[in-house]
């Protein structure tokens, strides 16, 4: 997919082994299915020593958390919004990193230590352009 096609980016982060096929990354590990979408799109674009924000969103396998849940991801994850709609979950994400690939892959590690899974990552086309910190 070009981006002229679709103004929305969007890769599977993590899936279970029986849906890798199907999303098209066959005998890929999790990482090297995210490591290859992220170069296809040109994630890694942005000169290392500029720290800028990148706006993503990160899909939550769970969509429905207690109290406890909800305080510990909000806390690892300040710069997302948890969002629920029609019973499905994301963190919305403005996340300040040196390239896209250090800020997606830092907040799948924040919202990862929480306890959550991550099922998708989408890109808005504006997203692959960083905004000054």
């Amino acid at each position: 997919m070009t981006m002229s096609e679709s103004s929305l980016v969007t890769f599977d982060a993590v899936l279970p082994e029986r849906f890798r096929a199907v999303a098209g990354a066959p005998g890929k590990t999790e990482t090297e299915s995210i490591e290859s979408r992220l170069m296809e799109i040109g994630a890694s674009s942005c000169a290392p020593s500029e720290r800028r924000a990148f706006g993503f969103k990160l899909f939550l396998e769970q969509s429905k958390f207690d109290e406890a849940e909800s305080d510990a991801l909000c806390a690892r994850c300040k710069d997302g919004t948890l969002i629920t709609a029609a019973g499905v979950t994301h963190l919305d994400f403005d996340r300040h990193a040196d390239s896209l690939e250090d800020a997606i892959r830092s907040a799948i590690a924040d919202v990862q230590s929480a306890g959550f899974r991550v099922t998708r990552v989408e890109i808005e086309a504006d997203g692959l352009t960083p905004q000054p910190a």
